[in-house]
């Protein structure tokens, strides 16, 4: 789809396959569109990517180069281990997790 990798590029809009559509919107794991979940608490305004009948690519709000929400989520865990004199602190992380994830614009 890409081509030789020769640098960062923006992922395409649509990804044959994705499983994006199964997606519960309003709670976890597979289900229906009809919840807000995504869309309002976490992934603001993102909800269309998640429209039935679609297969959008998982990363297609990306630009080239921008870290996933997994290496922010990864990045946010090293840092508060690095305050915690190197050790992982779980209820510490939970609710760092919980406030990243429902802060608009915090990710992409």
């Amino acid at each position: 789809d890409y081509g030789e990798i020769t640098g960062y590029v923006k992922p395409k809009v649509e990804l044959s396959g994705s499983i994006m559509a199964l997606s519960n919107t309003g709670g976890a794991g597979r289900g229906g569109s009809d919840g807000d979940i995504i869309g309002s608490i976490i992934a603001h305004g993102k909800k269309p990517y998640w429209a039935r009948a679609k297969a959008h690519h998982y990363h297609c709000t990306l630009d080239a180069g921008e870290n996933t929400v997994d290496a922010d989520l990864v990045r946010l865990c090293y840092k508060g281990m690095a305050e915690n004199g190197g050790k992982f602190d779980a209820e510490k992380f939970q609710e760092e997790y919980v406030e990243f994830m429902t802060t608009e614009g915090n990710y992409n």
